[in-house]
Protein backbone atom coordinates (compact mmCIF):
# COMPACT_ATOMS: atom_id res chain seq x y z
CA UNK A 1 0.00 0.00 0.00
CA UNK A 2 1.28 3.47 -0.85
CA UNK A 3 1.00 6.29 1.63
CA UNK A 4 1.08 9.98 0.79
CA UNK A 5 3.25 11.55 3.51
CA UNK A 6 2.76 15.05 2.13
CA UNK A 7 6.30 15.60 0.87
CA UNK A 8 9.36 14.18 -0.84
CA UNK A 9 12.31 13.05 1.27
CA UNK A 10 14.56 13.55 -1.75
CA UNK A 11 13.83 17.26 -2.29
CA UNK A 12 16.40 18.69 -2.13
CA UNK A 13 18.67 15.70 -2.77
CA UNK A 14 21.26 14.68 -0.16
CA UNK A 15 24.34 16.87 -0.29
CA UNK A 16 26.65 14.35 1.41
CA UNK A 17 27.05 10.74 0.31
CA UNK A 18 28.82 7.85 2.02
CA UNK A 19 30.54 4.69 0.89
CA UNK A 20 31.56 1.82 3.15
CA UNK A 21 34.59 3.79 4.35
CA UNK A 22 34.33 7.42 3.24
CA UNK A 23 32.26 10.60 3.06
CA UNK A 24 32.05 12.92 0.06
CA UNK A 25 30.04 15.88 -1.19
CA UNK A 26 27.79 15.21 -4.19
CA UNK A 27 28.79 17.89 -6.72
CA UNK A 28 25.59 17.37 -8.71
CA UNK A 29 23.52 18.39 -5.67
CA UNK A 30 25.29 21.74 -5.07
CA UNK A 31 22.92 23.79 -7.22
CA UNK A 32 19.91 22.57 -5.21
CA UNK A 33 21.45 24.27 -2.17
CA UNK A 34 22.15 27.55 -3.94
CA UNK A 35 25.89 26.87 -4.32
CA UNK A 36 27.65 27.79 -7.55
CA UNK A 37 30.58 25.44 -6.94
CA UNK A 38 32.79 23.80 -4.31
CA UNK A 39 34.08 27.19 -3.19
CA UNK A 40 30.61 28.05 -1.88
CA UNK A 41 30.28 25.05 0.43
CA UNK A 42 32.18 24.06 3.56
CA UNK A 43 31.56 20.63 5.13
CA UNK A 44 33.08 18.94 8.17
CA UNK A 45 32.33 15.86 10.28
CA UNK A 46 32.52 15.18 14.00
CA UNK A 47 32.80 11.75 15.61
CA UNK A 48 29.86 10.73 17.78
CA UNK A 49 29.29 7.79 20.05
CA UNK A 50 27.07 6.45 22.81
CA UNK A 51 28.56 6.91 26.25
CA UNK A 52 29.81 3.64 27.70
CA UNK A 53 28.52 3.49 31.29
CA UNK A 54 30.68 2.41 34.15
CA UNK A 55 28.14 -0.17 35.34
CA UNK A 56 27.82 -3.92 34.91
CA UNK A 57 24.65 -5.06 33.10
CA UNK A 58 24.00 -8.80 33.64
CA UNK A 59 22.59 -11.21 31.10
CA UNK A 60 19.11 -12.28 32.15
CA UNK A 61 18.35 -16.02 31.75
CA UNK A 62 15.41 -17.02 29.61
CA UNK A 63 12.19 -17.03 31.61
CA UNK A 64 13.45 -14.59 34.26
CA UNK A 65 11.77 -11.21 34.59
CA UNK A 66 14.02 -8.18 34.17
CA UNK A 67 13.85 -5.53 36.90
CA UNK A 68 11.19 -2.91 36.14
CA UNK A 69 12.17 0.43 34.69
CA UNK A 70 11.32 3.76 36.22
CA UNK A 71 10.26 6.91 34.43
CA UNK A 72 13.36 8.42 32.84
CA UNK A 73 16.60 6.45 33.13
CA UNK A 74 16.51 2.66 33.00
CA UNK A 75 17.36 0.65 36.09
CA UNK A 76 21.07 0.82 35.24
CA UNK A 77 21.02 4.61 35.04
CA UNK A 78 21.40 4.79 31.25
CA UNK A 79 18.90 7.11 29.56
CA UNK A 80 17.47 4.71 26.97
CA UNK A 81 20.64 4.67 24.86
CA UNK A 82 20.30 8.37 24.00
CA UNK A 83 23.28 9.65 25.98
CA UNK A 84 25.47 10.76 23.05
CA UNK A 85 28.85 12.48 23.05
CA UNK A 86 30.68 14.28 20.25
CA UNK A 87 34.34 14.79 19.50
CA UNK A 88 35.97 18.20 19.85
CA UNK A 89 37.13 18.46 16.23
CA UNK A 90 35.04 18.98 13.10
CA UNK A 91 37.21 17.58 10.31
CA UNK A 92 36.79 19.34 6.95
CA UNK A 93 36.16 17.36 3.77
CA UNK A 94 34.78 17.74 0.25
CA UNK A 95 36.25 15.01 -1.92
CA UNK A 96 36.07 11.42 -0.64
CA UNK A 97 37.54 11.35 2.87
CA UNK A 98 38.27 8.13 4.74
CA UNK A 99 36.39 7.98 8.07
CA UNK A 100 37.33 5.50 10.79
CA UNK A 101 34.37 6.24 13.09
CA UNK A 102 31.19 4.20 13.05
CA UNK A 103 28.96 7.30 13.30
CA UNK A 104 29.64 10.95 12.55
CA UNK A 105 27.65 14.18 12.55
CA UNK A 106 28.10 16.22 9.36
CA UNK A 107 27.76 19.98 9.21
CA UNK A 108 27.71 21.80 5.84
CA UNK A 109 27.31 25.53 5.34
CA UNK A 110 27.71 27.92 2.46
CA UNK A 111 29.77 30.19 4.72
CA UNK A 112 32.00 27.75 6.58
CA UNK A 113 30.23 28.61 9.83
CA UNK A 114 31.16 27.00 13.15
CA UNK A 115 28.52 26.56 15.86
CA UNK A 116 29.39 27.37 19.49
CA UNK A 117 27.31 24.72 21.25
CA UNK A 118 28.39 25.73 24.76
CA UNK A 119 27.32 29.37 24.41
CA UNK A 120 25.35 30.31 27.56
CA UNK A 121 23.52 33.58 28.12
CA UNK A 122 24.74 35.70 31.05
CA UNK A 123 21.42 37.17 32.21
CA UNK A 124 17.69 37.00 31.60
CA UNK A 125 16.81 39.38 28.77
CA UNK A 126 18.37 41.31 25.90
CA UNK A 127 19.66 44.39 27.72
CA UNK A 128 22.12 42.74 30.15
CA UNK A 129 23.31 40.29 27.51
CA UNK A 130 24.09 42.98 24.94
CA UNK A 131 25.64 45.17 27.63
CA UNK A 132 28.10 42.31 28.16
CA UNK A 133 28.76 42.15 24.41
CA UNK A 134 29.15 45.88 23.83
CA UNK A 135 30.94 46.93 27.04
CA UNK A 136 32.32 43.78 28.66
CA UNK A 137 30.42 44.76 31.82
CA UNK A 138 27.46 43.50 33.79
CA UNK A 139 24.56 45.91 34.36
CA UNK A 140 25.57 46.60 38.00
CA UNK A 141 29.09 47.41 36.78
CA UNK A 142 27.66 49.68 34.08
CA UNK A 143 25.54 51.52 36.64
CA UNK A 144 28.52 52.03 38.92
CA UNK A 145 30.76 53.20 36.06
CA UNK A 146 28.63 55.49 33.92
CA UNK A 147 24.86 54.98 34.00
CA UNK A 148 23.60 55.53 37.54
CA UNK A 149 20.99 53.68 39.52
CA UNK A 150 17.59 55.06 38.46
CA UNK A 151 17.47 54.66 34.64
CA UNK A 152 17.32 58.45 34.16
CA UNK A 153 20.86 58.93 32.85
CA UNK A 154 21.81 58.70 29.18
CA UNK A 155 24.33 56.15 27.95
CA UNK A 156 26.78 58.48 26.20
CA UNK A 157 29.47 58.30 28.91
CA UNK A 158 29.71 54.50 28.91
CA UNK A 159 32.73 52.70 27.39
CA UNK A 160 30.98 51.08 24.45
CA UNK A 161 33.13 49.10 22.07
CA UNK A 162 32.04 51.43 19.26
CA UNK A 163 34.35 54.10 20.66
CA UNK A 164 37.35 51.81 20.37
CA UNK A 165 36.41 50.75 16.83
CA UNK A 166 36.06 54.40 15.83
CA UNK A 167 39.54 55.22 17.14
CA UNK A 168 40.88 52.33 15.06
CA UNK A 169 39.37 53.78 11.87
CA UNK A 170 36.22 51.66 11.65
CA UNK A 171 32.75 52.85 10.64
CA UNK A 172 30.07 51.76 13.14
CA UNK A 173 26.48 50.73 12.48
CA UNK A 174 23.82 49.59 14.95
CA UNK A 175 20.38 48.68 13.61
CA UNK A 176 17.48 46.98 15.41
CA UNK A 177 13.83 46.46 14.57
CA UNK A 178 11.02 46.66 17.15
CA UNK A 179 12.19 50.18 17.93
CA UNK A 180 9.43 50.58 20.52
CA UNK A 181 11.36 48.19 22.77
CA UNK A 182 14.83 49.29 21.65
CA UNK A 183 17.86 48.09 23.56
CA UNK A 184 18.71 51.52 24.96
CA UNK A 185 15.19 53.01 24.95
CA UNK A 186 12.73 50.61 26.57
CA UNK A 187 12.20 52.19 30.02
CA UNK A 188 15.48 54.02 29.44
CA UNK A 189 16.58 57.37 27.98
CA UNK A 190 18.92 56.31 25.20
CA UNK A 191 21.71 58.59 23.98
CA UNK A 192 22.00 62.35 23.65
CA UNK A 193 24.19 61.88 20.56
CA UNK A 194 23.74 59.00 18.13
CA UNK A 195 26.39 56.47 19.21
CA UNK A 196 27.17 55.05 15.75
CA UNK A 197 27.69 56.63 12.35
CA UNK A 198 24.77 54.63 10.91
CA UNK A 199 21.53 53.94 12.81
CA UNK A 200 18.06 53.55 11.21
CA UNK A 201 16.20 54.13 14.48
CA UNK A 202 14.42 57.34 13.28
CA UNK A 203 12.99 55.45 10.28
CA UNK A 204 11.99 52.34 12.20
CA UNK A 205 10.63 54.23 15.22
CA UNK A 206 8.38 56.58 13.25
CA UNK A 207 7.46 53.84 10.78
CA UNK A 208 6.37 51.60 13.61
CA UNK A 209 4.53 54.41 15.38
CA UNK A 210 2.48 55.56 12.39
CA UNK A 211 2.40 52.53 10.07
CA UNK A 212 2.99 49.59 12.38
CA UNK A 213 0.53 46.72 12.51
CA UNK A 214 0.30 43.13 13.73
CA UNK A 215 -0.50 40.15 11.53
CA UNK A 216 -2.78 38.51 14.07
CA UNK A 217 -4.74 39.46 17.17
CA UNK A 218 -2.79 39.49 20.40
CA UNK A 219 0.67 39.73 18.88
CA UNK A 220 2.91 42.78 18.70
CA UNK A 221 3.46 44.59 15.43
CA UNK A 222 5.68 42.98 12.83
CA UNK A 223 4.82 45.17 9.82
CA UNK A 224 5.58 48.73 8.77
CA UNK A 225 3.00 49.48 6.12
CA UNK A 226 3.15 46.71 3.52
CA UNK A 227 6.60 45.43 4.57
CA UNK A 228 7.73 43.36 7.53
CA UNK A 229 9.92 45.27 9.97
CA UNK A 230 12.55 42.57 9.63
CA UNK A 231 12.71 43.07 5.86
CA UNK A 232 13.16 46.83 6.31
CA UNK A 233 15.95 46.14 8.81
CA UNK A 234 17.77 43.63 6.61
CA UNK A 235 17.46 45.86 3.57
CA UNK A 236 19.18 48.62 5.53
CA UNK A 237 21.92 46.14 6.45
CA UNK A 238 22.38 45.19 2.78
CA UNK A 239 22.76 48.81 1.73
CA UNK A 240 25.26 49.47 4.50
CA UNK A 241 27.40 46.46 3.57
CA UNK A 242 27.37 47.36 -0.12
CA UNK A 243 28.40 50.94 0.67
CA UNK A 244 31.28 49.79 2.89
CA UNK A 245 32.45 47.30 0.27
CA UNK A 246 32.23 49.88 -2.51
CA UNK A 247 34.26 52.44 -0.53
CA UNK A 248 36.64 49.81 0.93
CA UNK A 249 35.92 51.00 4.46
CA UNK A 250 36.54 48.98 7.61
CA UNK A 251 33.33 48.59 9.56
CA UNK A 252 31.73 47.11 12.67
CA UNK A 253 28.02 46.54 12.13
CA UNK A 254 25.25 44.98 14.22
CA UNK A 255 21.91 44.06 12.61
CA UNK A 256 19.60 42.94 15.41
CA UNK A 257 16.19 41.50 14.58
CA UNK A 258 13.64 40.49 17.22
CA UNK A 259 10.24 41.31 15.71
CA UNK A 260 9.72 37.83 14.26
CA UNK A 261 11.00 35.76 17.17
CA UNK A 262 10.45 37.57 20.47
CA UNK A 263 6.93 36.49 21.39
CA UNK A 264 6.31 33.12 19.76
CA UNK A 265 8.16 29.82 19.72
CA UNK A 266 7.41 28.98 16.09
CA UNK A 267 7.21 32.36 14.35
CA UNK A 268 11.00 32.57 14.00
CA UNK A 269 10.78 30.01 11.20
CA UNK A 270 8.90 32.59 9.13
CA UNK A 271 12.12 34.61 9.04
CA UNK A 272 14.31 31.77 7.73
CA UNK A 273 14.04 32.78 4.08
CA UNK A 274 14.66 36.46 4.87
CA UNK A 275 17.85 35.67 6.77
CA UNK A 276 19.01 33.19 4.12
CA UNK A 277 18.51 35.82 1.40
CA UNK A 278 20.28 38.45 3.47
CA UNK A 279 23.31 36.25 4.14
CA UNK A 280 23.39 35.20 0.49
CA UNK A 281 23.38 38.84 -0.61
CA UNK A 282 26.17 39.69 1.85
CA UNK A 283 28.18 36.75 0.53
CA UNK A 284 27.66 37.90 -3.05
CA UNK A 285 29.23 41.31 -2.33
CA UNK A 286 32.58 39.63 -1.59
CA UNK A 287 32.81 41.47 1.72
CA UNK A 288 33.26 38.22 3.65
CA UNK A 289 36.72 37.89 2.09
CA UNK A 290 37.79 40.59 4.54
CA UNK A 291 35.10 40.44 7.23
CA UNK A 292 34.35 38.18 10.18
CA UNK A 293 30.67 37.29 10.62
CA UNK A 294 29.00 36.26 13.89
CA UNK A 295 25.38 35.06 13.62
CA UNK A 296 24.08 35.19 17.16
CA UNK A 297 21.12 35.41 19.51
CA UNK A 298 21.03 36.62 23.10
CA UNK A 299 18.55 34.19 24.67
CA UNK A 300 15.80 31.72 23.87
CA UNK A 301 12.08 32.10 24.47
CA UNK A 302 11.66 33.26 28.08
CA UNK A 303 7.97 32.51 28.66
CA UNK A 304 5.23 30.08 27.70
CA UNK A 305 4.55 26.38 28.04
CA UNK A 306 7.88 25.47 26.43
CA UNK A 307 9.57 26.34 29.74
CA UNK A 308 7.79 23.44 31.42
CA UNK A 309 10.07 21.12 29.42
CA UNK A 310 13.76 20.42 29.88
CA UNK A 311 14.33 21.20 26.19
CA UNK A 312 12.69 24.59 26.60
CA UNK A 313 14.75 25.46 29.66
CA UNK A 314 17.95 24.53 27.83
CA UNK A 315 17.05 26.50 24.71
CA UNK A 316 16.19 29.53 26.83
CA UNK A 317 19.70 29.49 28.30
CA UNK A 318 21.59 28.26 25.22
CA UNK A 319 20.96 30.60 22.30
CA UNK A 320 22.68 30.07 18.97
CA UNK A 321 26.05 31.39 17.85
CA UNK A 322 27.84 30.75 14.55
CA UNK A 323 31.18 32.25 13.54
CA UNK A 324 32.49 32.70 9.99
CA UNK A 325 36.06 33.69 9.10
CA UNK A 326 37.72 34.52 5.78
CA UNK A 327 39.69 31.56 4.46
CA UNK A 328 42.98 33.50 4.46
CA UNK A 329 42.59 34.15 8.20
CA UNK A 330 42.17 30.43 8.76
CA UNK A 331 45.38 29.76 6.82
CA UNK A 332 47.43 32.55 8.41
CA UNK A 333 46.46 31.83 12.02
CA UNK A 334 45.78 28.06 12.08
CA UNK A 335 46.44 27.46 15.77
CA UNK A 336 44.19 30.32 16.89
CA UNK A 337 41.45 29.04 14.57
CA UNK A 338 41.87 25.52 15.98
CA UNK A 339 41.37 27.03 19.43
CA UNK A 340 38.14 28.65 18.21
CA UNK A 341 36.89 25.36 16.80
CA UNK A 342 37.96 23.46 19.92
CA UNK A 343 35.91 25.87 22.03
CA UNK A 344 32.71 24.87 20.21
CA UNK A 345 31.75 22.47 23.02
CA UNK A 346 33.03 24.58 25.91
CA UNK A 347 31.28 27.14 28.07
CA UNK A 348 31.48 30.55 26.38
CA UNK A 349 29.57 33.80 26.88
CA UNK A 350 29.14 37.27 25.44
CA UNK A 351 31.91 38.45 27.77
CA UNK A 352 34.16 36.24 25.65
CA UNK A 353 32.76 37.61 22.40
CA UNK A 354 33.52 41.12 23.69
CA UNK A 355 37.16 40.16 24.24
CA UNK A 356 37.26 38.55 20.80
CA UNK A 357 36.25 41.83 19.16
CA UNK A 358 39.65 43.28 20.07
CA UNK A 359 41.33 40.43 18.18
CA UNK A 360 39.25 41.31 15.13
CA UNK A 361 40.53 44.87 15.38
CA UNK A 362 44.16 43.68 15.42
CA UNK A 363 44.51 40.28 13.78
CA UNK A 364 48.25 39.98 14.59
CA UNK A 365 47.18 39.72 18.24
CA UNK A 366 46.07 36.16 17.41
CA UNK A 367 49.72 35.08 17.46
CA UNK A 368 49.84 35.58 21.22
CA UNK A 369 46.81 33.29 21.71
CA UNK A 370 48.15 30.23 19.92
CA UNK A 371 49.53 28.56 23.03
CA UNK A 372 47.83 27.57 26.29
CA UNK A 373 46.60 30.51 28.39
CA UNK A 374 48.99 31.66 31.11
CA UNK A 375 47.96 30.71 34.64
CA UNK A 376 46.38 33.52 36.68
CA UNK A 377 48.55 35.28 39.21
CA UNK A 378 48.73 33.62 42.58
CA UNK A 379 45.42 34.08 44.37
CA UNK A 380 43.84 35.93 41.43
CA UNK A 381 40.55 34.63 39.99
CA UNK A 382 40.54 33.46 36.37
CA UNK A 383 39.45 36.14 33.89
CA UNK A 384 35.73 36.41 33.29
CA UNK A 385 36.08 37.18 29.59
CA UNK A 386 38.43 35.20 27.36
CA UNK A 387 38.99 35.51 23.64
CA UNK A 388 37.31 32.74 21.67
CA UNK A 389 40.65 32.35 19.87
CA UNK A 390 42.30 31.30 23.15
CA UNK A 391 41.97 27.87 24.74
CA UNK A 392 38.90 27.99 26.96
CA UNK A 393 39.47 25.60 29.91
CA UNK A 394 37.34 22.47 29.66
CA UNK A 395 36.64 22.68 33.41
CA UNK A 396 35.41 26.27 33.29
CA UNK A 397 32.45 26.95 35.56
CA UNK A 398 29.52 29.32 35.24
CA UNK A 399 30.77 31.15 38.33
CA UNK A 400 34.15 31.96 36.76
CA UNK A 401 32.52 32.79 33.39
CA UNK A 402 30.20 35.38 34.94
CA UNK A 403 26.95 33.40 34.57
CA UNK A 404 24.66 33.46 37.62
CA UNK A 405 23.62 29.99 38.78
CA UNK A 406 19.99 30.63 37.85
CA UNK A 407 20.91 31.07 34.18
CA UNK A 408 23.55 28.34 34.01
CA UNK A 409 22.53 25.51 31.69
CA UNK A 410 24.73 23.07 33.57
CA UNK A 411 22.15 21.78 36.02
CA UNK A 412 21.46 18.29 37.22
CA UNK A 413 17.90 17.71 38.37
CA UNK A 414 16.10 15.24 40.60
CA UNK A 415 12.40 14.34 40.69
CA UNK A 416 10.62 14.86 44.00
CA UNK A 417 7.09 13.90 45.11
CA UNK A 418 4.31 16.46 44.84
CA UNK A 419 4.22 16.94 48.61
CA UNK A 420 7.98 17.52 48.94
CA UNK A 421 8.63 20.70 50.94
CA UNK A 422 11.05 21.99 48.28
CA UNK A 423 8.33 21.90 45.62
CA UNK A 424 5.77 23.60 47.85
CA UNK A 425 8.24 26.30 48.83
CA UNK A 426 9.20 26.82 45.20
CA UNK A 427 5.56 27.40 44.18
CA UNK A 428 4.39 29.50 47.12
CA UNK A 429 7.36 31.68 47.94
CA UNK A 430 9.67 33.84 45.82
CA UNK A 431 12.60 31.66 44.74
CA UNK A 432 16.08 32.47 45.97
CA UNK A 433 18.24 34.08 43.28
CA UNK A 434 20.57 31.10 42.96
CA UNK A 435 17.93 28.37 42.56
CA UNK A 436 15.82 27.14 39.67
CA UNK A 437 12.07 26.76 40.13
CA UNK A 438 9.94 25.86 37.15
CA UNK A 439 6.18 25.75 36.81
CA UNK A 440 5.10 22.17 36.26
CA UNK A 441 1.89 20.44 35.22
CA UNK A 442 2.80 17.09 36.79
CA UNK A 443 3.16 15.82 40.31
CA UNK A 444 6.92 15.94 40.05
CA UNK A 445 9.28 18.87 39.79
CA UNK A 446 12.94 19.18 38.91
CA UNK A 447 15.18 21.10 41.25
CA UNK A 448 18.89 21.91 40.99
CA UNK A 449 21.35 19.43 42.41
CA UNK A 450 24.34 21.76 42.51
CA UNK A 451 26.07 21.16 39.15
CA UNK A 452 28.26 24.09 38.16
CA UNK A 453 30.51 22.73 35.40
CA UNK A 454 29.86 22.60 31.68
CA UNK A 455 30.82 19.22 30.17
CA UNK A 456 33.59 19.39 27.59
CA UNK A 457 31.34 17.67 25.04
CA UNK A 458 27.54 17.78 25.05
CA UNK A 459 24.61 16.93 22.83
CA UNK A 460 22.26 19.33 24.62
CA UNK A 461 21.15 22.15 22.40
Amino acid sequence: MDYDMGGDCGDPPPLVLSTDTALLVDREALAAYGARGPEDVSCCYTAMWRVRPGVAVPDWPRGHTMPPTREGPLFDGITHGDHIRFGDRCEPFFEAAAVVHEFVRVNCTRLGARSMLGYNKVEDNTFPNLVALLSGMSVPELRKTCWGSDNTAHFDACPWVWKRFRREGYVNMFAEDSAWMGLFHYLKRGFVLQPTEYDPRPLLYLGGKHLGRALRRGSHQVCIGQRRELDVLLDYGRKFVRAMQRDRRKFFGIVWGSSMSHDDLNSASAADEAYADYLGDVLATGVLNRTALVFISDHGLRFGDILTTRQGRLEERLPLMYTVLPEWVRRRYPRAVRNLEGNANRLVTLYDVHETLYNYMHLPSLRALEGPPPPPASGAPPPRGRSLFSQIPDDRTCATAGVPKHYCACQTTVAVPADDHRRVRGLRAPPPPDALHFKTQSSLISVPAGCSRWPSSSSAR
